[in-house]
């Protein structure tokens, strides 16, 4: 089986990518953040009459509720990615997916990679996620597929040991998994 994919990196993907991966990363952190202000806020209101600690409690209430529903934060994120690296928006990638290794070549040069060696694939409805660990990742376009996608999607999910489908607003426990890899 030989499928191929030519992929480009442009705003668009890596905003999604951006929005899940800050979703895998840092749920345990939004659980926290999100336990903590709920804390703060019955605290500030049961039992504190100081109005300092209430104003604070409330407005660290609303800051976690701002990023909750305007994804702020990653937004900064690839603000960042892009002016640390303008050159990401250059990148094009060709993926063979071969019998036993992913084959990725682009300017640089070619590279096999082993789907033991991929530790998770994320699909969003754009694009495919492959995670080597939580810092390496590639971002395959499933709309480069063209036909062969579902076939694709379902060797993929044959080979690998860790194959997620994001929703929106469903946070998996990912970041555990990846991080130990």
């Amino acid at each position: 089986m030989k499928i191929e994919n030519h992929t480009n990196y442009q705003k668009e993907n890596l905003t999604e990518f951006v929005q899940i991966h800050y979703r895998f990363e840092l749920h345990k952190w939004n659980v926290f953040f999100y336990l903590l202000s709920a804390l703060f806020l019955y605290l500030a209101i049961f039992f504190f009459h100081d109005i300092l600690f209430r104003s604070i409690a409330v407005f660290v209430s609303v800051l976690v509720i701002i990023e909750m529903k305007s994804n702020l934060l990653p937004k900064m994120q690839l603000k960042q990615l892009l002016r640390n690296d303008p050159q990401i928006l250059k990148i094009k990638n060709t993926y063979s997916f071969l019998e036993d290794v992913i084959e990725i070549e682009n300017e640089d040069g070619k590279e096999q990679i082993p789907y033991k060696k991929v530790n998770c694939i994320i699909e969003s409805p754009n694009a495919l996620y492959l995670y080597l660990n939580l810092n390496t990742y590639y971002i395959v376009s499933k709309e480069k597929f063209k036909k062969n996608e579902s076939s694709v999607i379902e060797y993929l999910k044959k080979q690998v040991s860790c194959y997620y489908t994001y929703q929106e607003n469903k946070y998996p426990f990912l970041y555990t998994f990846l991080k130990n890899k």
